[in-house]
């Protein structure tokens, strides 16, 4: 998994053919950020073309229930 925790990148765009390219899951700070956002608002985010954080996990809560969030990690 590559991370890229700068929030000043403009990464959202490039970050599904960064994946392609390294061969590995890739996160950037304001992509989690915007994921979480959506997850808390059960916005389906699974067609958004942003990488596999969206198209993998984009319906993750909506699928298991609004229980999930006041789970401890």
């Amino acid at each position: 998994m590559v991370v890229i925790a700068c929030s000043g990148s403009r990464t959202s765009a490039i970050i599904a053919d960064l994946e392609a390219d390294l061969g590995k899951p890739g996160i950037t700070a304001t992509q989690l950020m915007l994921w979480h956002c959506l997850q808390l608002l059960r916005v389906d985010a699974t067609s958004v073309p942003r990488g596999s954080l969206f198209s993998r996990f984009g319906a993750a809560y909506r699928e298991f229930g609004i229980s999930m969030l006041n789970e401890p990690l």
